[in-house]
């Protein structure tokens, strides 16, 4: 948590705001925040999530203490052209070269999303001897499929072989149809009246979203760990 004075206001950060659904008694915890809060004078809110569902339910269901307490904003990933100077000066300061070809690969490997990107691209900068090459890009993601490993397995371990097929099916290209027989053979997704079920959970967990056309997978690097497992 951050507390920034502007003035004579004060500008309050929380970052991953929506751990707090997790908390024992979130409810309770949630309604006595908010009754305090909304009766503050010169104090604002900014309050951070990275599980859009997670954030979506607290400020957007009905249900909820913090229903419509703010005006959601949901930030874009920050777009390649940005990335282009800024790893290439990171670069530049340890001796190195990278192009912005090459700076434009590590971003759409990791669409863009900002933690992967950094992380790819320390991984690429730890393996460059002098210039950036196209197999060190491919060594930087083997070492980020090998860091994110650990992860990725416990976060799996609890999913059931069908909602395991159900990831894979997505990463395989299917976003939709998911109640038609030939779906539900070919990726062995059970019964329909447990497509419902499995969209929900997985849409709680993070592990998917969803997007006008359909489901995809939300973390780009467990779309590329799933291709090798």
């Amino acid at each position: 948590m951050l507390a920034k004075h502007i003035g004579k206001h004060i500008v309050v950060c929380i970052d991953e705001f929506q751990q707090i659904g997790e908390w024992p008694d979130s409810i309770y915890v949630q309604k006595r925040m908010r009754g305090v809060w909304q009766h503050q004078q010169h104090v604002s809110y900014c309050l951070f999530g990275s599980r859009q569902h997670m954030m979506t339910n607290i400020f957007q269901n009905k249900r909820m203490p913090f229903y419509q307490f703010g005006e959601p904003n949901y930030l874009q990933p920050i777009p390649t052209d940005d990335w282009i100077p800024f790893i290439q000066g990171k670069f530049t300061e340890k001796g190195l070269t990278i192009s912005e070809e090459c700076v434009t690969k590590i971003c759409d490997i990791v669409q863009n999303q900002s933690s992967y990107v950094q992380q790819l691209a320390w991984n690429v900068m730890l393996n460059t001897d002098k210039v950036v090459t196209e197999e060190v890009i491919k060594q930087g993601v083997r070492d980020l499929l090998d860091q994110c490993t650990p992860l990725f397995m416990e976060q799996l371990n609890s999913l059931t072989t069908y909602q395991m097929n159900f990831l894979r099916a997505i990463n395989d290209g299917q976003h939709d149809q998911w109640t038609s027989q030939e779906v539900l053979g070919k990726y062995n997704l059970g019964s329909k009246s447990n497509i419902s079920k499995m969209q929900n959970l997985l849409l709680e967990k993070d592990f998917i979203e969803r997007r006008e056309d359909g489901l995809y997978l939300s973390d780009p690097v467990l779309q590329l760990w799933l291709k090798q497992h």
